[in-house]
């Protein structure tokens, strides 16, 4: 019963005036519920709430859920934090906080960690969170080297596109499932996907695209791919890619040491 009222509580919480009794309840559950399946539940339901990311109390409470024991509840709560990064209240905490879970166990954790670490990092942190993601780029996992890609792109490492060049080899799918039961019993699943089409060098790919963005006409154009024609247009492109950087690497800052 309580499973199916968590899931029914967006029609009361996604709404212009959020139902303020129900937020509070699950955000009560997120930090204190004995069942990881509810927390989790309960961050995807206050998730749906209207501006969730300015208030105090939600944050606070999914502050607390970064330090949960199971990585599915704290991979849910990054994941619902990557798209409001940059409006989110207390900054400051949760760059600390995911700062730490780039040694998390958990491959999704490390990866969405290496990404909102990025997003939260103030200017004079920048520098310091770039040096610590880096060497992530080796990481074992697929799905972590591709967001660590992303992670960097975010912090502008333009200095990175020279190690990042080796990485178009990396056909590698960056997908990864973390499977679990849901509070209503059902079977349930928290799904990380590097990029677009699932593969480390595409992620590679639209990072140098991202980063590259403020060099105008000497950017790097990563066009769209075509469903039909994956491997073929993502094989052209990174052809491309190395006749672009044969062009302009030389005006490119250091490769990083």
């Amino acid at each position: 019963v309580l499973g199916r009222a968590i899931e029914a509580s967006p029609n009361a919480v996604g709404v212009q005036n959020p139902d303020g009794e129900i937020v509070a309840k699950l955000t009560s559950m997120i930090q204190s519920h004995d069942s990881p399946a509810v927390r989790v539940a309960s961050v995807e339901a206050v998730a749906r709430a209207k501006e969730f990311h300015k208030d105090t109390a939600v944050v606070g409470a999914l502050l607390d859920a970064l330090g949960d024991k199971e990585p599915y509840v704290v991979s849910s709560v990054l994941f619902r934090m990557e798209f409001l990064a940059h409006s989110i209240v207390r900054k400051p905490e949760l760059y600390t906080k995911t700062k730490a879970l780039l040694k998390h166990k958990d491959e999704g954790v490390r990866g969405r960690a290496a990404v909102l670490a990025a997003k939260f990092a103030a200017s004079d942190q920048r520098e310091e969170i770039g040096k610590l993601i880096l060497p992530m780029l080796k990481d074992e996992s697929p799905f972590v080297r591709s967001s660590t890609a992303k992670g960097l792109a975010t912090l502008k490492r333009i200095d990175t596109i020279h190690v990042l060049m080796g990485m178009l080899d990396d056909s590698t799918k960056n997908t990864y499932t973390i499977k679990y039961t849901k509070s209503t019993g059902e079977p349930g699943t928290i799904t990380h996907n590097g990029s677009a089409w699932s593969r480390v060098d595409e992620a590679i790919l639209y990072a140098i695209k991202t980063m590259t963005w403020s060099m105008g006409d000497k950017k790097f154009k990563y066009g769209k791919i075509n469903f039909k024609t994956v491997d073929k247009d993502i094989g052209s492109a990174i052809k491309e890619a190395r006749k672009w950087y044969k062009k302009h690497r030389k005006e490119l800052p250091p490769a990083p040491k």
